[in-house]
């Protein structure tokens, strides 16, 4: 008798809810169903003739599969492999064994999910089975990807089955999320500082992960926090392009950086350089289009992008990890809403030389599309000289976006405010995606960083050169090439390394946090493949610290 295919794949949280109903002590009916656990072979899936499913919760691993819908003629599938993969990693597969009525949904013991998110399958990305499921014919070596339900369709025409074919893949019993979200990665830096419960030793640990100042805000700006909270204004909304202030002193600050003429009606006030990207992406560009970013990435930019239906489009680094205008014109085409380029670079911290940004302006002018510069990391760079010339432009505020962040160079992260410098048709278009997921940053961080932009500058100064100093040092430390780290480049608050050997980048990780008490983020966060690439926040260190991490890396290979 044939029996219907319909592939439900849930993750460790259904299950979790299932044990507290405990739904599955006993015998339960699930028409045209079967239930499957994990064990040391795999996941193994049998067709029960009484279709009844029976099992112990305690018995079920971290994957179910369920199986039901249209009737469909196993015993004409057997020279056919299905392997649900997110390239680089496969994360598992859906294998029909030859001559048996058996599906083993195998997962690889090396196998973890994108970004070391957990070694569970299907924990966020809902891609297996939904969206993409890539065909390895044993006989032909025929290769593709489609959508599931198209192949699915194909398959059982090819098949010689007629009836049509719905294939879906939910959560059972759960409300349904935006394939967008679902299919994004979970944050590195908390996929990172998950890591943490693995850790066996007690030494303090080495934290290189998330770039956050490791000191606290200059005397000045905390004094004016304190104040500010007992101020009946700071709990009101702000005006909505941030209050005149902090647009002033931010106006200010960059004109005398760059000698040019920026006024406060250039500038708008967001909560966070991230918020700044993310309006102004959503301003730009929408479902079909698409945004050239430079390799590697700051992951963020990326993860917009996705959820917004932008397509990324990526620029090959050249071996200074500077990228290609050739290859960027090259990369634009009718759908090109932008080109973002962040310099420094996080994770690089390379510094882009103002003559390449000039040419990036020139060729972005020509094609007619944006250039979206992020700048967050402005004050640490190994110059006081302006970073570009692009104010000098004349018709700047027609194609130039700049944005900005005050969290690093003030040491307020927690306070949430960046901005952003352009004409005034890009910051009203920004300014109505902001009224619809912030409104207007908070007032007391607003507050603090118009205080630190007029009264801290020296203190601005002398943390720039500490974290030029920490640089030099993780510099000497990484010439060693300490357990086989390479230093490829560094600078404001990142070093960008080279791990030893082949092993995957995530179990690099994961290896360093657990056995020496190192935690970084791995450079599949920052790239569409793994280029055994790691970034250490070596600013969240202090000296002696910087001093250990060598001693640590040391004994990778001991």
């Amino acid at each position: 008798m044939f029996d219907p295919l319909e592939a439900v794949l849930r993750n460790r949280d259904a299950i979790d809810d299932l044990r507290q109903r405990r739904a599955l002590r006993t015998r339960q009916q699930f028409p045209f169903a079967t239930i499957v656990s994990l064990g040391a072979g795999g996941v193994e899936a049998k067709w029960p003739q009484e279709r009844i499913a029976e099992t112990d919760i305690d018995e079920i691993g971290p994957v179910e599969l369920h199986l039901e819908g249209k009737v469909i003629d196993l015993d004409r599938w057997p020279a056919s492999q299905y392997r649900c993969a997110e390239p680089p990693n496969p994360k598992a597969e859906l294998l029909q064994q030859p001559g048996a009525r058996t599906i083993v949904l195998e997962t690889p013991p090396s196998s973890t999910t994108e970004h070391f998110c957990d070694h569970r399958v299907g924990i966020g990305r809902d891609r297996h089975l939904r969206n993409h499921i890539e065909v390895l014919e044993r006989d032909s070596n025929e290769v593709g990807e489609l959508d599931c339900s198209q192949h699915l369709e194909r398959r059982l025409g090819r098949t010689g089955v007629s009836d049509a074919v719905e294939v879906g893949v939910q959560h059972f019993g759960r409300m349904q999320f935006s394939p967008r979200v679902s299919e994004l990665i979970h944050s590195p830096i908390g996929a990172a500082h998950a890591l943490l419960a693995h850790r066996v030793n007690d030494r303090p640990l080495l934290d290189l992960s998330q770039a956050a100042p490791s000191y606290a805000p200059a005397p000045v700006v905390v004094d004016r926090i304190a104040q500010a909270a007992a101020e009946a204004d700071t709990s009101k909304y702000a005006p909505q392009p941030g209050i005149p202030q902090l647009r002033a002193a931010f106006a200010a600050d960059v004109a005398a950086a760059y000698d040019a003429d920026v006024d406060p009606d250039d500038t708008l006030i967001t909560a966070g350089c991230n918020q700044a990207f993310c309006t102004v992406m959503s301003a730009l560009a929408g479902p079909g289009d698409n945004v050239v970013l430079a390799l590697p990435f700051y992951f963020n930019h990326d993860m917009w992008l996705r959820v917004e239906g932008i397509e990324p489009r990526y620029l090959e680094p050249d071996n200074q990890l500077h990228p290609s205008v050739t290859e960027a014109h090259q990369r634009i085409d009718a759908r090109t809403r932008a080109i973002v380029l962040v310099t420094p670079g996080n994770p690089s911290g390379v510094t882009y030389p103002p003559e390449l940004i000039d040419a990036f302006a020139d060729m972005a002018a020509d094609r007619g599309v944006a250039l979206v510069i992020d700048e967050t990391y402005r004050s640490f760079r190994p110059t006081t000289d302006p970073a570009h010339r692009l104010y000098d432009r004349p018709r700047w505020r027609d194609q130039v976006i700049t944005l900005h962040s005050f969290s690093k160079d003030l040491a307020i992260p927690g306070y949430r405010v960046g901005g952003l410098i352009a004409g005034e048709a890009a910051r009203v278009e920004a300014l109505k995606i902001l009224d619809c997921i912030a409104i207007s940053a908070p007032v007391i961080g607003q507050m603090a960083s118009a205080t630190g932009l007029t009264k801290a500058t020296e203190w601005r100064r002398e943390q720039a050169e500490r974290t030029r100093d920490l640089q030099g040092q993780f510099e000497r430390v990484m010439a060693e090439r300490p357990g086989g780290f390479e230093l490829v480049t560094a600078g404001a608050y990142f070093g960008w390394v080279r791990s030893p050997g082949d092993e995957p980048t995530p179990d690099v990780v994961r290896r360093l946090v657990v056995e020496h008490d190192v935690l970084t983020i791995p450079g599949t966060a920052f790239t569409p493949t793994d280029e055994q690439m790691i970034r250490f926040s070596f600013a969240n260190l202090v000296p002696n610290e910087i001093a250990e991490l060598g001693l640590r890396l040391t004994q990778w290979c001991r």
